[in-house]
């Protein structure tokens, strides 16, 4: 069972590059999970499972579910590409995204100047041992506590308004590819969006700089036919050096979490990174056959809802460390954001909002791309969607109420920008 998604993906990509002989958002995402059943096997192989999942055998019904439910949701991309999208309108009000880069860009060097000093501590300390400690709770997760209020709460509404980090990317190239906007714009956005990999350096994690390198990559492949030729070699060029230097800290990381440890057959670094792209598979599976929660956190769903509504605490992390407390079996790994799903609010969930997502994105799709003309709203709700998977081989990343009301305010801002007199 450990080949069967590797060879599955490998075989879907595969179908959907001759079908549209380029690559979109589809290709990329299958790809993606084609990677992470590639190092499923690696992760088997060198007996890198953790401790829980050491004896579990893989089952048919929990492969098929894993194979099945990913492949509904990517249906609604095989069947409408981006690539059919071959023009992109600019913004009628062009002074909302001017506005917002400038006030991004001032909560940017703020925030960081405030957040200077503990970066530069973790960077230069011991990473792991400040992971661990976050864990346990014996160090402020948030630097904002030790703020006054009267400067915490605009810098917490700033947050929330730039909370989903790739949104300021796509707001970066599109001020700059389609609406034509001077170079300052795309820096103030693009320096804006590195808040999101700032907090994972605060964090001692990987994930959100990944998701960072995931997001760029994504919106370059998504805007490259608005560039000319000389813009892409600077663009891959200005991105390189980026991107080299947010992977330099990842490795860093890596080898200060796990090169202790004794993973056998390989160091202790390189089992890190094997287990750290390849658990999900097995992970998932073992969920699936063996995991109820003790009772149903919509959260991992409707993080804003429940966090403001209803006064619940969320986040990805709390929701896996409640669950870890209360059934006792541990369940900060990786599983894809469908595991992710399980482990919040149940298998019935989980399958339910795989098949919302499916419908509601294959409608909303189909809306975008059958005129091949799309506005910035429209291309920006195109990401979102595709978003959910690109962004989903580890946890499920709108389990954050920032990350969601960032989403959703940064829409409603490309509503106005895009809004007819």
């Amino acid at each position: 069972m450990i080949f069967v998604p590797f060879i599955y993906f490998s075989l879907l990509s595969l179908l959907i590059y001759r079908r549209r002989r380029g690559i979109d958002m589809a290709l990329v995402i299958s790809l993606i999970y084609a990677a992470m059943g590639f190092f499923a096997i690696f992760n088997d192989a060198l007996g890198l499972r953790y401790d829980d999942v050491l004896d579990y055998v893989i089952s048919p019904r929990a492969t098929v579910a894993y194979c099945g439910l990913l492949t509904l949701c990517l249906v609604p991309f095989i069947a409408n590409s981006n690539l059919s999208i071959t023009s992109l309108k600019p913004v009628r009000y062009e002074m909302v995204l001017r506005a917002t880069a400038w006030v991004a860009a001032l909560w940017f060097v703020v925030t960081f100047a405030m957040r200077f000093r503990p970066m530069i501590s973790v960077l230069t300390g011991d990473m792991n041992e400040h992971r661990e400690a976050l864990y346990v709770g014996d160090v402020e997760e948030s630097w904002m506590e030790t703020l006054p209020s009267i400067i915490r709460v605009p810098i917490a509404i700033a947050n929330s308004i730039f909370g989903c980090s790739w949104t300021l990317i796509f707001l970066a190239f599109y001020s700059l590819y389609v609406q034509k906007m001077p170079l300052r714009y795309f820096l103030m956005f693009m320096m804006a969006s590195l808040s999101a990999p700032v907090d994972g350096v605060l964090m001692a994690d990987r994930s959100v700089t990944t998701y960072w390198i995931m997001s760029f990559a994504s919106m370059y492949l998504l805007f490259r036919n608005y560039m000319t030729k000389a813009e892409k070699v600077k663009m891959i060029v200005a991105g390189l050096s980026i991107v080299g230097v947010l992977a330099t800290y990842l490795v860093a990381l890596t080898v200060a979490r796990f090169s202790y440890r004794d993973y056998g057959e390989v160091s202790g670094t390189e089992g890190g990174v094997i287990s750290y792209l390849g658990q999900g598979f097995v992970n998932f599976c073992y969920f699936y056959d063996n995991y109820e929660p003790p009772f149903m956190h919509l959260g991992v769903v409707f993080p804003f809802t429940v966090q403001y509504f209803f006064g619940i605490p969320t986040g990805a992390v709390l929701i896996q460390q409640t669950m870890t407390e209360l059934t006792g079996i541990f369940t900060g790994v990786f599983y894809t954001f469908i595991g992710h799903i399980i482990i919040g609010a149940g298998k019935e969930v989980a399958i339910a909002y795989c098949v919302v997502y499916a419908l509601t994105g294959f409608v909303a799709l189909r809306m975008i791309c059958r005129k091949h003309e799309a506005s910035a709203l429209q291309m920006c709700v195109y990401f979102a969607y595709s978003s959910v998977m690109l962004l989903g081989p580890f946890t499920h990343y709108y389990t954050s109420a920032r990350k969601t009301a960032g989403l959703v305010i940064v829409l409603l801002l490309l509503l106005i920008a895009g809004k007819k007199s």
